[in-house]
C-alpha cells in the first residue's frame, strides 16, 4: 500500500491561503479561494478559515466543528511548493 501523506503543520497566510507541511518534508502554499462550496462554505470567511489546525490523529487539516480536508488534496492544489520546513 502506498504511503498517504500526513499533514504535520498548518499556517494561515491570509485570505484563503494555507501553508501546509507534510510528514515527508514537503511544504505547500494552498489557495482555496473560490473552492469552498457546499459544507465547506461554513469556513469561507476570514475568522473561520484562519482557525485551521492539524488533526493529530488523522493527519488532516481541520477546523472547529469537524470539517477537514484530506492531506492528498494538498498534494495537487498547491500554489507553490517549498522543499523543507515552514
Amino acid at each position: 500500500m502506498a504511503h498517504l501523506p500526513r499533514i504535520v503543520n498548518v499556517q494561515h497566510l491570509g485570505a484563503r491561503v494555507l501553508r501546509v507541511r507534510f510528514d515527508d518534508g514537503l511544504s505547500r502554499d494552498l489557495d482555496f479561494a473560490g473552492t469552498l462550496d457546499g459544507v465547506l462554505a461554513n469556513i469561507d470567511n476570514d475568522e473561520s478559515f484562519g482557525r485551521a489546525s492539524v488533526d493529530e490523529v488523522s493527519g488532516t487539516t481541520s477546523w472547529p466543528g469537524g470539517l477537514d480536508i484530506k492531506p492528498w488534496t494538498g498534494c495537487s492544489v498547491g500554489v507553490s511548493g517549498h522543499p523543507g520546513g515552514l
